[in-house]
């Protein structure tokens, strides 16, 4: 996790599900982009990310992956692999996790049940997440 990510300067948490599940190139190209995205039906959900917002990208089956602060700009894109476009904001200082965060270890951290399957989720109390990640290291 770089230094400048920590709960000072993230107004909000957010857990965004990569979709790697349902589409594993949104899961590539969000990782490949550095950004967090939401695709199709559900591309508006990212417009409710506070630039800054700590954003924890999550993978089915692995855990959380990588995180980083939402940029203040959501920018529209076409998508080459699918019909329709993506909506996405940059993550500044992206930092994948070398261990995931499982979902165990997420909903001991949290001390309660998170809706993995949801595309996007606020984490009211998600600086703990950044605790336990410090942990893992």
């Amino acid at each position: 996790m770089s230094a400048g990510l920590n709960q000072k300067n993230a107004t909000m948490f957010y857990l965004l599900n990569t979709n790697k599940t349902n589409c594993q190139a949104d899961h590539d190209w969000m990782l490949a982009n550095r950004c967090a995205a939401t695709f199709g039906k559900v591309a508006h959900k990212i417009d409710g990310v506070a630039a800054g917002s700590t954003v924890f990208l999550y993978e089915s089956g692995r855990g959380i992956i990588a995180c980083g602060r939402a940029g203040a700009v959501v920018a529209e894109t076409a998508c080459g692999y699918r019909e329709g476009r993506v909506r996405h904001r940059a993550l500044e200082d992206f930092a994948p996790l070398a261990q995931p965060l499982n979902a165990a270890q997420i909903k001991t951290a949290l001390g309660r049940n998170v809706s993995f399957l949801a595309t996007l989720i606020r984490l009211p109390d998600g600086e703990k997440l950044l605790a336990a990640q410090k942990i893992q290291k």
